[in-house]
């Protein structure tokens, strides 16, 4: 029976009533330790009819057990493991030890959770209960709150409880805070266990708070003639102490009652981390207790032994048994447990009955870090290595020990732990690995902060310290470093470093191929460096490379400007890192992608990969990518003419400090205000860019600087962008891609005299025809029809109007297809109306159309589901709503549809 829960009763039957009807949802259930939270999740276990209930629970102990947690869940359901696609089994059985293989990346974990937890739900609903969820490891919260933010359209239901005042960050699932029950409810608890006299039962409910577990614990303190109140009561200490220590107190004095043997019991099981019986009973045995010395413990209600395990009756049972042994007790229990244990448990029970410096259990410590390294939980790692220094007495092996530490917990998204671990060896002398690592660290953190002061010199040469041991560090050392300082416009000091870097010599050609492209990234020699560095992209091998260098390379492709080769290059990385279930990466790639298929005027396609990349990014925790893709979504809304689309996604982002994400929610307002004519305010807006002395290859001026030139010319302020339109004509005529060099001569016919400007704007056009970008080419259109339509040259002007039109319409870009209209009348000429598409796309939502596309591609549900990282269950549900939509009833007929 629950007192007092009427609100939080409802609550949870609604979850489980959804489960029953096809509806998933998840819930964290707060509240401080004994308030209830499982008791309310054994009641909603209890009425589970119908549905599969499985549970665990979190135990302090295995906090840095890499999928700990997550393995106790889904064990008794491995036998179905092949029924996932094959990346997600894969990963899940490199996760729990069962195969071994290449580091997974642990938001495939969570995809492969996902995936469980359908499969299960097959065969009925399914209740996944968490119990002290504060305590898993952090692997498997993280693939549990992927999974349940994704459950929406499975039968799933997933229920966390979590203590106050310990860390469990799950946005994105609803809160359900538990309070202290009221007088009534308290009195009606307490009235069900205990027979009290009423000036006992006043007292124990003043003392109690309204906690449950206060309640039925607390009289136990009590001698049966204080509680018949034939004596008084001990002296309550009603006031500011917490009541879990007072609750916590009361299990500590029923310890200290029992005999000696079975205290001994009670301090191995509060320090084995498994509950298993065996491993108890054998670490006991060496402490010279026996099975016999649990039965005193059973009768006290403290543990309970079940299927071979054992459990105590609340997690302040097993804090209150392990914290009252002596510490010489606790020592030699995790010294027994270490040689009945597996070799990671062995680690940390080393580690834990260590007194000082111990090499053993620092070693131990490092074999778990880098096998935590290979399931992809950095947190596990750094924590393992902080751990492992702590213990090491070597001076050189505790500062590289220590660097490993802050390189990890940056790598788990933990800047303030990394720079914590950094600082304890920034002033020591470190080996070469450690001092890269330390490194890296650091420009990354000032990086992520906006901080100043980085010496990118001495991160550099810190860089090349490790280049015959780490080249693959190196390389990324190297390129970070150098486009930090040109994103900084520092161009020097870039060319300092690309200078230091030129000519390297490695193990590796892909350091010695990096070293060399970056002097040519940022040389001053166009004409020099942009045909050199096309050469190089030309020659290299890529077969076998890694992600990153793929990645690197891919960069050099979109910064030359060859998007053919860019685009080829990006869908291959991207569908690399889907089949490796490269979570992280992938985002990455995808940004590069949506960009490029922008600058390639294949709209349609921009922004189904941005919707991909976004709830990637989202699902990965990698907020400077989705601010990135809100950058690119606000640019494709733009071009669509969706105003209110554009400003929601960019307003934000212009109301945080400059940055890459920030310059394209620039350029897509801009775009947006020059597709309705407000020139002023895209100046006012973008004049920094005037006098941005930024040369080399500057891909980045492609999305902005032609809007702005416009605007300039419009506003009759030529002299803003004269000197960046000139650098911008070098890198076109470097380059020399078609597209870019029809983009600059657009710019020159804005600013020309009007004399020379009908010669750029043809110019432009032959070279738009040359390489046709449709929605930059239908922009040269419109300004040389406008430009042509003002000299009263109506009859050229016509064709061009009529061609720009054609193309804004099928873009679907209508706020540019007006301005084109207003032209084609002003030549006295009466357009069509628009041809655009019947608009049942436009009734999607951006993933309902994101899975009818792929669904149209052939993708069966379970490969959407795997690329999109939803469940199957969620795609089918996305294409049950879809198909009304789009007029349509079955899979078959999407192939007949354009979905672009």
């Amino acid at each position: 029976m629950l007192y007092g829960r009427p609100g939080e009763l409802d609550v949870v039957g609604d979850l489980v009533a959804g489960a029953r009807e096809k509806r998933g949802g998840a819930l964290v259930v707060r509240g401080e330790a004994g308030i209830g939270k499982t008791a309310l999740l054994e009641h909603a276990a209890s009425t589970a009819d119908g549905l599969r209930v499985i549970s665990a629970t979190g135990v302090e102990a295995e906090t840095e057990l890499t999928f700990a947690g997550l393995h106790l869940l889904l064990a008794p359901f491995l036998d179905r493991v092949d029924a996932l696609p094959a990346p997600q089994a894969t990963a899940l059985q490199i996760a729990f030890g069962r195969i071994s293989g290449i580091p997974v990346d642990r938001f495939l974990i969570g995809l492969a959770t996902l995936s469980f937890f359908d499969e299960i739900a097959n065969e009925a609903p399914l209740l996944v209960i968490v119990d002290d969820a504060q305590w898993l490891d952090h692997a498997s919260s993280t693939a549990l709150l992927f999974a349940a933010r994704r459950i929406h359209a499975s039968p799933v239901v997933v229920i966390f409880a979590v203590r106050d005042g310990c860390a469990f960050p799950a946005s994105g699932v609803p809160d359900l805070r538990l309070g202290s029950l009221d007088r009534t409810a308290s009195a009606q608890l307490l009235g069900e266990h205990w027979d009290l006299a009423a000036h006992v039962r006043d007292r124990i409910l003043d003392e109690a708070r309204g906690n449950p577990l206060a309640l039925r614990e607390l009289p136990r303190t009590l001698t049966p003639a204080q509680r018949s109140g034939d004596l008084p009561p001990v002296p309550l200490h009603i006031g500011t102490e917490p009541v879990t220590g007072r609750v916590e107190e009361a299990f500590a004095a029923r310890v200290d009652a029992l005999p000696e043997g079975t205290r001994i019991m009670l301090t191995i099981a509060g320090a084995d981390d498994t509950g298993d019986l065996h491993t108890v009973l054998t670490a006991a045995a060496a402490m010279g207790a026996s099975p016999q010395d649990l039965g005193a413990a059973e009768r006290e209600q403290l543990v309970r032994v079940t299927d071979q395990r054992i459990f105590f009756g609340h997690p302040l049972m097993r804090s209150a048994a392990y914290r009252r042994a002596p510490a010489s007790w606790r020592i030699d229990a995790h010294r027994a447990l270490a040689e009945a244990a597996t070799p990671d448990r062995r680690a940390w029970h080393l580690s834990a009955a260590a007194t000082g410096h111990d090499e053993e259990a620092a070693t131990a410590l490092e074999g778990v870090a880098e096998q935590a390294r290979s399931y992809g939980d950095s947190s596990v790692v750094a924590a393992a290595y902080e751990r492992a220094a702590q213990l090491t007495a070597d001076p050189k092996r505790r500062l590289s020990r220590w660097a490993a530490a802050a390189d990890s917990a940056h790598d788990a998204g933990q800047p303030e732990r990394a720079a914590r671990l950094a600082a304890k060896v920034s002033d020591e002398p470190a080996d070469p690995l450690a001092k890269a690592r330390l490194a890296r660290v650091a420009a990354a953190i000032a990086y992520e902060r906006n901080l100043p002061g980085t010496d990118h010199l001495q991160v550099v040469e810190a860089a090349l310290g490790v280049r015959d041991i780490a080249p693959d560090m190196t390389a990324s050392m190297i390129t970070d470093s150098i486009l930090a300082v040109r994103a900084d416009r520092d161009i020097e000091t870039a060319r300092r470093l690309a200078r230091r870097v030129s000519g390297i010599r490695s193990r590796s050609p892909f350091l010695e191929w990096v070293g060399t492209a970056m002097e040519q990234v940022v040389g001053a020699e166009l004409d020099a460096d942009v045909p050199s560095l096309r050469r190089h992209l030309t020659a290299i091998d890529t077969s076998g490379f890694s992600l990153c260098q793929g990645i690197s390379v891919l960069w050099f492709h979109y910064w030359l400007g060859d998007l053919n080769a860019a685009l080829d290059s990006a869908a291959g990385l991207a569908s690399d890192c889907r089949e490796r279930g490269a979570a992280g990466t992938l985002a990455r790639v995808l940004v590069l992608h949506t960009r490029i298929l922008v600058m390639s005027g294949r709209i349609g396609e921009a922004a189904t990969t941005a919707a991909e990349g976004r709830s990637v990014a989202t699902a990965t925790d990698q907020p400077h990518y989705v601010a990135l893709f809100s950058g690119l979504q606000a640019y494709v809304a733009a071009i669509a003419g969706d105003g209110e689309r554009c400003r929601a996604l960019s307003d934000d982002l212009l109301n945080e400090a400059p940055g890459e994400h920030a310059s394209e929610a620039v350029y897509a307002r801009n775009l947006l205000d020059a597709s309705a004519g407000r020139y002023e305010d895209v100046i006012g807006r973008t004049e920094i860019l005037a006098a941005d002395p930024v040369q080399g290859l500057n891909i980045e001026r492609l999305l902005g600087l032609p809007v702005y030139a416009e605007a300039a010319a419009r506003c009759g302020r030529p002299e803003l962008v004269t000197e960046a339109c000139a650098q911008f004509g070098r890198y076109a005529r470097a380059t020399g891609q078609a597209w870019i060099m029809a983009l600059d001569a657009r710019c020159r016919a804005l600013l020309a005299d009007p004399a020379a400007a009908g010669d750029h704007y043809a110019q432009a056009l032959r070279l738009h025809r040359d390489d046709d970008k449709p929605f930059e080419r239908a922009r040269t259109e419109l300004l040389y029809g406008q430009w042509l339509r003002r000299r009263l040259q109506r009859n050229q002007a016509r064709p061009l109007l009529r061609s720009a039109l054609e193309t804004f319409e099928r873009l679907g870009a209508p706020q540019w297809a007006e301005q084109t209209r207003t032209e084609l009348r002003a030549t006295g000429e009466t357009p069509a109306a628009a041809s655009r598409s019947n608009g049942l796309l436009d009734r999607l939502t951006p993933q309902e159309l994101q899975v009818a596309q792929l669904a149209a591609e052939g993708l069966t549900n379970r490969e959407i589901a795997a690329r999109l990282f939803l469940s199957p269950r969620t795609v089918g549900y996305h294409l049950y709503k879809a198909y009304p939509k789009l007029q349509i009833a079955s899979r078959n007929d999407l192939v007949r549809l354009d979905l672009t």
